[in-house]
């Protein structure tokens, strides 16, 4: 029997060899030999098995640095939309943490009669801390929140997007040497009882400083805002630095402590600020000089001449 069906096979064979008929049967082929479709990013790639080796027909190098350029194109596109993307989202968290902020000096206030931390305005050492150090108890000592999201990065001495501190070699009461941040204090709102005295007595009138929540215009009145050191004492005679990111550590600078706000970290130009009355505002850079930063301010010489990097 299996004779006789090779010989049917054979003849049938030759048949269709001969009259050139076509059928499923005679083009099937050995399961070695089939080519199968295989798809590769969303392309079918057909290969064949040969001798045992696989050979596929890939892309060639021209199609792949095609594709290549085509990618880098659109990250070069997208890439400035991310950014400012990122920037902005930067931003809301800032203000979302000023608010967190708002919180902490109220519930501060609200257990001490109304009245600000003292800051240095006091003889008493025990008594004698920044804000970072009185208002540990209320914001649970979370190092993040004292930073703007744009500047969070430990780096000593600041800049736009560092932070002031920490100082490991730093011995004061004041200050731990592992605090630090990217939020300063208006210094004029700590409490100045007027009790300070010899060396480290304040040059300004104790009546210029706030001391205690209340003013009139509290929305005017900022308190905490995005600044390059834990604190600013601004005055009247302040000018804008000439060179964008430029501040100074000292009182006594030619642009005086105004300029360790005017930090671009948002890309509008704009300090976000918490108020007195515990609103959060991006507030412009021109704008600083028309807020109450103390008791009484009022400018008497008005900046005429803005440098290019502000206006």
């Amino acid at each position: 029997m299996t004779i006789e069906r090779h010989n049917i096979g054979v003849g049938f064979n030759q048949l269709q060899s001969y009259y050139g008929i076509k059928s499923e049967v005679s083009t099937m082929q050995k399961p070695e030999d089939n080519k199968f479709p295989k798809t590769v990013f969303g392309f079918e790639q057909y290969c064949e098995n040969r001798d045992k080796k696989m050979k596929c027909k890939g892309f060639t190098l021209v199609e792949l640095l095609v594709v290549i350029s085509i990618i880098a194109l659109l990250l070069a596109i997208l890439m400035p939309s991310l950014n400012r993307a990122r920037r902005q989202a930067q931003n809301v968290a800032c203000l979302s943490n000023l608010r967190q902020w708002g919180l902490v000096f109220q519930m501060y206030t609200q257990g001490h009669d109304g009245y600000f931390p003292r800051g240095w305005y006091t003889n008493t050492i025990d008594r004698k801390q920044l804000w970072m150090s009185t208002l540990r108890g209320y914001y649970g000592d979370v190092s993040k929140l004292r930073c703007c999201p744009a500047a969070s990065k430990p780096e000593k001495d600041g800049g736009i997007f560092g932070t002031w501190g920490p100082w490991p070699d730093y011995r004061g009461t004041y200050i731990t040497k592992e605090d630090y941040g990217s939020y300063g204090i208006n210094e004029w709102i700590y409490y100045n009882a007027g009790e300070v005295t010899g060396s480290e007595a304040a040059t300004d009138s104790p009546a210029l400083y706030w001391s205690k929540v209340g003013a009139r215009q509290a929305n005017r009145v900022p308190v905490l805002m995005d600044c390059g050191t834990y604190e600013i004492l601004p005055k009247t005679t302040d000018r804008p630095p000439d060179i964008e990111g430029e501040y100074t550590w000292g009182e006594t600078s030619t642009y005086g402590e105004m300029s360790r706000c005017l930090l671009n970290r948002h890309l509008k130009k704009t300090t976000n600020i918490l108020y007195m009355d515990w609103s959060v505002e991006p507030t412009k850079f021109k704008k600083l000089w028309d807020l109450k930063w103390y008791r009484g301010w009022k400018m008497l010489r008005p900046i005429l001449s803005w440098p290019d990097w502000i206006e």
